[in-house]
Order: structure tokens, then sequence, then C-alpha cells
């Protein structure tokens, strides 16, 4: 578990145990603030967005998308027909702010609830009352009618755009060819410059294909920005130390629950043993799994900085070496299920950041090379970053050039780490320069 998820757990077994007996309330643990400790790791590097930083300290509600639709229909001056109509609607919205119902559908569905008749053409007029709401895009029946919903937007706010107006036509008329990466057909066809093609394409590109995403999803609450670490690493000098905050109570076995081996055991005393001995062996237990784990938790964790200890006094990813679970369960005579288990979900604060311990870890790209995932994914991004945007390189022009830089490794590896930071293939990366 992690540490939030323990602290749960013993609060909930000192409610519901009464053998369970807090001896010592815990010391305030260390509170590190994103202000003051930055993680030195990008989203750019992590496209899955598989690494949460923060762990919940406090939550509060956030009104949901449909909420915030809901809101912002009270203050229009709607019929209670049209009102009703637009609720329904609402409630046929998913998170990313897509209609997911048809026409004719939500029609006849209202028509069973409320018993009235509901022409197609009032549902049409509601949905385009709720696609002038906010997010710019809500309420699109698919990708091409909310990429269009924001660029009209766009050029209501702002009618002498030209590359507003120019994506607006390219999204209308020539989505096919846009979604197939047929650029320079469509700058001939709509006789358009390369800088003229390059500005509708940058209005395309800032538009969100998911306006909903950005608003909490139902039962959402959100997250303080504080950080409860599972480990701590200090250091002194070139000297690391290592620490796993211990924000638990001292727990004690009752002693009403004790047994006192010195009184007779007489027939009623035997049948107050008998009912409180799963009390009593419950705390016994989850005592003594509360001591193995901070001493496991805090073997396997100085094994790790043992391993990494130039990235934990430099804070550069490149200074990450070669690690696995077997790497650790090596060092500690730990099973590697036990090592995968005690650094599942956990993270740690260092001087220069705040890390998921997932990150720390990192396969040989070769079995004759130390270079790291992390280095390949460096250089790689690079060469990306770089390439002539009219003619982006492929994988295996990517594993040519990374091989001339002394890292050889074969295409299908270029490709599965371009994936994972996900960056698009060659051809879906083609633009005008």
């Amino acid at each position: 578990m992690t540490a939030n998820e323990v602290e749960d757990e013993v609060r909930a077994a000192v409610d519901e145990n009464p053998a369970i007996e807090v001896v010592e309330a815990p010391e305030p643990a260390p509170v590190y603030e994103p202000d003051r400790l930055i993680p030195r790791y990008t989203s750019g590097s992590y496209a899955d967005g598989e690494y949460t930083p923060w762990e919940t300290l406090q939550e509060t509600h956030v009104a949901t998308l449909q909420e915030q639709l809901a809101e912002q229909l009270q203050e229009l001056e709607l019929s209670d027909s049209d009102r009703e109509i637009a609720r329904y609607i609402i409630g046929n919205i998913d998170d990313n702010g897509y209609l997911t119902r048809a026409v004719g559908a939500i029609a006849s569905d209202l028509m069973v609830q409320t018993g009235e008749d509901v022409v197609e053409s009032s549902v049409e007029r509601m949905i385009d009352v709720i696609q002038h709401l906010e997010p710019a895009g809500v309420g699109a029946r698919d990708l091409r009618e909310c990429l269009l919903l924001q660029l009209n937007r766009r050029i209501e706010g702002n009618p002498s755009s030209v590359a507003s107006r120019n994506a607006l036509s390219i999204v209308s008329d020539y989505y096919d060819e846009l979604a197939l990466m047929h650029l320079d057909r469509i700058a001939s066809r709509m006789k358009l410059s390369d800088e003229a093609m390059r500005d509708a394409l940058g209005q395309i590109r800032s538009l969100n294909p998911k306006p909903g995403a950005g608003v909490a999803a139902p039962g959402y609450t959100e997250r303080a920005n504080v950080v409860s670490p599972d480990f701590i690493v200090e250091n002194d000098g070139n000297r690391l130390t290592v620490s796993v905050p211990n924000r638990l109570p001292e727990l004690a076995v009752a002693e009403s629950f004790a047994i006192d081996d010195a009184e007779p055991m007489t027939p009623a005393r035997r049948k107050d043993a008998a009912a409180m001995a799963p009390y009593r062996d419950e705390a016994e237990t989850l005592i003594t799994a509360l001591k193995m784990r901070q001493d496991t938790l805090l073997s396997v964790m100085k094994a790790i900085v043992g391993l990494q200890k130039a990235f934990f006094l430099s804070g550069d990813t490149l200074d990450l070496r070669p690690m696995l679970l077997k790497d650790v369960a090596a060092l500690t005579g730990y099973d590697i299920s036990t090592v995968s288990r005690a650094t599942n979900g956990k993270y740690v604060a260092a001087p220069t950041g705040i890390y998921p311990l997932k990150m720390l870890f990192n396969d040989r790209v070769t079995d004759d090379s130390d270079a790291t995932a992390h280095e390949i994914m460096a250089a790689l991004r690079e060469l990306i970053e770089s390439e002539d945007a009219r003619r982006p390189l492929s994988d295996d022009a990517i594993a040519d050039a990374l091989a001339a830089k002394g890292f050889n490794i074969a295409r299908r590896t270029v490709t599965k780490y371009r994936e994972r930071m996900g960056i698009p293939t060659s051809r879906l990366r083609r633009g005008l320069s």
C-alpha cells in the first residue's frame, strides 16, 4: 500500500477493533510543496500520464461538465418545454463533451417521458443553444463538428482573422484530406501560400478535440497540490541518507485483551478468551505487519539509492543507470514480487525534486550497452525536434541517426520509444516548414 492507503487502513482498524490501542500519536510528517520541490521529469517524456506526482491531502468538490452546462442553462430565458429538452440533451453529453445520442432518439425518449409531442426541429434548436455554451466545441456529434464549432467561435471573436477563416474552410471542405495529412494537396486546391497554410494549420492544431476533458468527471474531487512522499532522500555533502516518513500512531494490544497466565482458566474466563482471541490476533498481526512494512521499504529504498546515487546527487535523468527489479532483489535478499509491491505507486522526495520510483527503473537497451531508455528517448526527441518538418525522419532513419550517436538499437525499438513518448509517425508529423 501507499502511505495514504496504510493510514486509512490503520484508522479503520483502530475504529473497528477494540483490541488495538493507540499508545502515542505520530509526529507531524514533513510536507513538500510543489513551489519548493518541482519534479524534474516532464510530461512530454511520459505521454501516458502514468506518473502522478502529487498525493492527496485535501479534496474539494468540482462541478462536472454536465453541472457547469446546467448552470449556464439557468441563465438563459427558455420556455419550460425547451428547458426540459436542453436538460435531457446535456444528460447525453459524455465527459469529452460530445453528444452521444441521435436527434431522433432524443425526441422519441422525451415523448415517452413527458407524454408530449417533441419534434426533431426543437431538439436541433436546443442542441444549437448548448453548442453556444462553454467550453467551445461542447455538444458536437463528431470531431469535425467539434472543430468547426471552435473555429466559428474564434471568428466571432475576431472576424478579420484570415488564418481562422482558412482553417474553417480546410475543416469544412477538406476534412478527409486533412485526416490523411495531404497538406500539399489542400494548399494547392485552396491556392494558399506556405505561410498562409502554416498559419491555418496552427489554428487547427490549437483546437481542443476533447473540449469536455478539461472539466471534472462525475465523482471527481479536486486534489490539493501537496505531496506526501513515501520516502525522503537527503544529501549531506556527498553522502545520501534515506528515511521512510512514519505518519502512523504507535499501536499496542489493549491490556484488557491480554491473557494473564497466573489466573485460573475457569469456564467463564475460557469463554471470554475465546471471544477476544480473534480481535487480539488481528491486532498482533497488524502491528507485526506494519513493522515488517517499514523495514522492507527502508531496505528497498536504500538499495535503490545505492544503485542510482549519481541521479540522486544531480537530479539529471541522464545519470540514471540501468536498474531492474531483480537488481534490487539481489541487494536486499527479497523476492522480486516483494520489491515490486514495495515500489509500486510510491514516490520519493529528493533534494532535486519529487519522483515516482517507477521512473528510476531502466532496462538496458542492449545487452552490451549501459545506455538507458531515458538517454535513448532524450536523443530521439532531439532528433525529431530538429528534423525538417516537410521531410520528417522515418523510424529507420532515426535508428541510423542514433547509431551515429553511439546508440545501436533496432527500428522496432525506436518505434516503441517513440510511441511511449506520444510522438506520431513521420507521416503524421509531416507539415510545412
